[in-house]
């Protein structure tokens, strides 16, 4: 959590840097989206500081969908390690509604769609004949429905890069037979560097 905290009063602190300069944002397509980010297996906002011992990493890029570059497709594809779930890689794709709030501060609201591939934590097992016999495959992909907010900086004509915070959460389905809807959290730091 601390380090959530730390995160954020840097890319606060950013922001009053950059508002006393006359803002003039420039956004180009396909950027490098690079980032770490902390999973849990979770309702939303709960347990929020046991997620910070999941680490991982994702790369992406996004496309605008209009001039103003409020509408934007972004594209990530993630892995995280989280030893009681079990580790895996996402690959999401979603559109962000991407107001600006002042200067280069910008706020996004997203939603999409993707898929997750979860490793099993334990060695599986499965009923053959009778007796339980070690399963062949170490995992499978799962559907996901992602939503997310974040908070981050446009660049400046000086500064290609554009860093960013942000919070998601996503519903996965298929999990097993007995919890066919699980809900996940991401907490995500990172930043688009254009090129």
């Amino acid at each position: 959590m601390k380090k959530f905290i730390l995160l954020s009063f840097c890319l606060w602190a950013t922001t009053c840097a950059l508002a006393q300069e006359k803002y003039s944002p420039t956004y180009r397509n396909f950027p490098l989206t690079v980032g770490i980010q902390f999973h849990s297996l979770a309702l939303p906002l709960r347990d929020v500081r046991s997620s910070f011992s999941n680490v991982g990493v994702f790369v992406g890029t996004e496309l605008r969908l209009n001039r103003k570059s409020t509408l934007v497709q972004q594209l990530s594809v993630g892995w995280q390690s989280n030893r009681p779930v079990g580790s895996g890689m996402i690959v999401m794709t979603q559109t962000a509604w991407c107001p600006h709030i002042a200067g280069a501060l910008y706020t996004e609201v997203k939603a999409g769609i993707g898929s997750w591939y979860i490793h099993h934590p334990t060695d599986s097992w499965r009923p053959a004949n009778g007796e339980w016999v070690q399963a062949r495959n170490s995992g499978k992909w799962l559907p996901v429905v992602p939503v997310g907010i974040s908070v981050g900086l446009n660049p400046s004509r000086g500064l290609p890069i554009s860093p960013f915070i942000s919070y998601q959460l996503f519903v996965a389905g298929g999990y097993n037979p007995s919890a066919p809807l699980i809900p996940n959290q991401l907490l995500q730091a990172g930043s688009r560097i254009h090129f």
